[in-house]
Parts: structure tokens; sequence; C-alpha cells
């Protein structure tokens, strides 16, 4: 691995993986209609108990990768047993070390972060845990236990450690909060490739069977079909976020010659569909309107799409919302071509939930106001924006 014995880099972990409440690692996952290695939200109690040996020591990976493509499932693997046989032994409770992480931003800003800290986990050799709130755990299943809360109330974590959280490698509990993080800060991983990560987050996360549910009202009308992706994000009207990402149906309508410049001279001769994920209602009958003609626009119907931390409660209403906010990102990734919000990480990181991801080159719309008040500056940038807009 990465040019190493893989021995040399990361214990193999003896003995079959624990079963975690309603999931056993390979085997209950497959019985449940669960992805392997996923468990029930995190909120369900942790591994059983280990019978006898303690779990061997989690040996961090600190050579630098050579390959974008190198696959992060074995290391990943290696990593859950290790975590799940950790946590279920009481011989190692004094001498754990945590990476705890805690969400304080929107969707796009958190799953940067939390790349990171997966990626921070598997450099370090810490034990990673989720301080989730509502709106993460309503829309995520795990690979394995990792509710920081149910942690400390399940003795998971010896009252001393507590004393001892912090920022800096000393720290018995390295804690990383919110948004896209210096990685080189917390254990240098940043050395670790963009495709990396995402594959990290793809083996670490998966849908909550609710966001599954909405998601198959729109999937199978993805079959047969070249689909182009569009997330107008705008920052006005419906959403009310801290600023304007767009400055008016102007901007709107370069999404709609953009999308059908795409259509157009797609490389496929299957017929067209568009997906779009907005939150604004008037962009969304915009685009209905002159999209239409072309091809059919799907959109989810249920829930709001508003901002994650607008729906950070557990109201029932919320509760719909924050399914459709992870339909829209999970369905982002499942299109063959998209059009993105320049400065909105919502579209750019959705794209790695997608096993394509560095394989699909987005297409972004920039601000027409950018640099103005109120809104963002403008970035210089190496991305593709549409030629037609």
């Amino acid at each position: 691995f990465f040019g190493v014995d893989f021995s040399d880099l990361w214990a193999v972990m003896s003995g079959e993986p624990v079963c975690i409440a309603g999931n056993d690692g390979e085997g209950c996952a497959a019985s449940q209609g669960h992805p392997q290695g996923a468990s029930s939200p995190v909120t369900e109690l942790r591994p059983k108990k280990a019978k006898a040996k303690a779990a061997k020591k989690f040996k961090a990976f600190q050579a630098p990768p050579v390959s974008w493509d190198t696959n992060m499932e074995p290391i990943f693997e290696s990593y859950r047993r290790w975590h799940n046989r950790t946590i279920s032994n009481e011989r190692t409770l004094l001498t754990r070390k945590y990476f705890v992480f805690k969400p304080n931003a929107g969707l796009g800003d958190t799953w940067g972060a939390v790349q990171t800290a997966i990626g921070v986990a598997l450099r370090t050799g810490r034990l990673l845990f989720l301080d989730w709130t509502v709106a993460f755990s309503v829309g995520l299943m795990t690979a394995f236990f990792c509710d920081w809360q149910a942690a400390l109330i399940q003795g998971v974590v010896h009252p001393s450690a507590l004393a001892s959280q912090g920022t800096s490698s000393e720290n018995v509990i390295l804690t990383l909060q919110g948004h896209p993080t210096n990685m080189e800060h917390y254990g240098g991983a940043s050395m670790i490739t963009m495709n990396q990560l995402a594959q990290l987050s793809r083996l670490m996360f998966q849908p909550s069977a609710a966001v599954v549910e909405l998601m198959q009202e729109l999937h199978p009308r993805f079959d047969g079909r070249h689909v182009i992706g569009l997330q107008v994000r705008t920052g006005v009207k419906d959403i009310k976020d801290y600023k304007a990402f767009l400055s008016g149906p102007e901007d709107y309508l370069k999404f709609i010659r953009c999308a059908k410049k795409l259509a157009k001279d797609r490389p496929s001769t299957k017929p067209v569909a568009f997906f779009l994920a907005t939150d604004n209602s008037d962009v969304a009958a915009m685009v209905k309107a002159q999209l239409s003609t072309t091809g059919e626009v799907l959109q989810y119907s249920a829930g709001r799409p508003v901002h994650i931390l607008q729906a950070n409660n557990n109201s029932l209403e919320a509760h719909r919302d924050l399914i459709r906010i992870w339909a829209d990102f999970y369905t982002l990734g499942r299109c063959d071509q998209v059009i993105l919000t320049r400065q909105s990480l919502f579209g750019s990181n959705a794209l790695t939930t997608s096993p394509s991801y560095g394989r699909i080159s987005p297409l972004h719309i920039v601000d027409s106001k950018c640099g103005t008040a109120g809104h963002f500056p403008c970035l210089d940038t190496d991305s593709p924006y549409c030629a037609s807009a």
C-alpha cells in the first residue's frame, strides 16, 4: 500500500467485527438491507463488550500517498474494527485518546470538515466520535458507533479525559468544530488527497432510511437518461440565508442557458432530464417553465429547501425539511453533469458522495454582483465556467 508493506503501516485487526446494535458489520448489515458496514443512526448503542483479547493498537498512517485513486477501503475497514474492539474492551478505558467533531455550520462546510475529521482520526490513531446535532443524525447512518453524547452516557470515556479537551495534540480529547479547517494543524491530514477523503466519507456515511425512501421518488427516473443537475443557491427569498449567492433573474437565467447548452452537446444518445436543487421557489418555476421543453425537470416534492441550521430541531416539519436537504445533497452526486453556484460548498461537496467523484467536472455560475456590499467577494479560480453563461 503506497509502495510500502501494508502490515508495516496498519494493524490488521483480528477476529470478527463486533455487532453494533442493528448491525454486526458484514453479517447483520446485509440482512437488514443496510450498506456493508453501515450502522443504524448514530444514536444506537455501542458494540457489545469483547469477550477476550484486547484490541491491537491501530498504527496511524504517516507516509504521504502517491496516487489519487488509492483504495482507502482496507484502511478504513481495519480502523473500523479497531475502533469497535477498543471501545468494547474496558481494559483500554484509561489509555484511550479521542478525536471529536462537532458541526456548527451549514451542510457544505460541515461535510468538508467531517472529511477532515475522518482523515485526522486515521492519521493520528485516535477514536473518532461525532457530537452530532439533529440535522445530521436525521440524515445519516454511520459505519460504526461514534455518537459522542451516547458514549459519555455509556461510560466509553473515562471522567479524567474530560479535563483534557482542546485543539492540541497533547489533549486526550482532540476537538474540531464547524468549517473546513487547516488539516495540517490536526496532524497532517492534508497529505491525504481530496479523493481519498471523499472515499473515507462514503465509507463512513450512508443516507438514512428516511432519506433513501425519499430518493426513490426520483432515482428510478434517472435510469436510461442523461441527467444534468442544477444547484441554484440564491440566498434570498425562501431560505433567508446569511448572504446573497446570486443577484436575481439574470443570474438564474445563466443556469438555464448553460443547461440547454449541455443538453445539446451531451456525450450521450440518452434522452436528457434535469435535476433541480434550489432554495428559491421563483427559480423552480422559471427552470420548469424554460427547460421542460428540452427534458423533464425533476425536483423533490416533500419538505422545504431551507438552510440546514434553520431546521435543526425535532419537530416533524423540521425532519421533513432535513430529509429533503439530504436527498438533494446525495442526488446531486448521482447526476451525469452538474452546474453549481460558485460560492456554495453544498454543491461541490455533494459531488464527493459519488464514486465518480473527480471524473465529472462541474460547471459554475458566478454572482454578477460579487464583490459588492452584501455579496461574496469575487474569487480568482481555475474552476470551469459555462461558456454560454
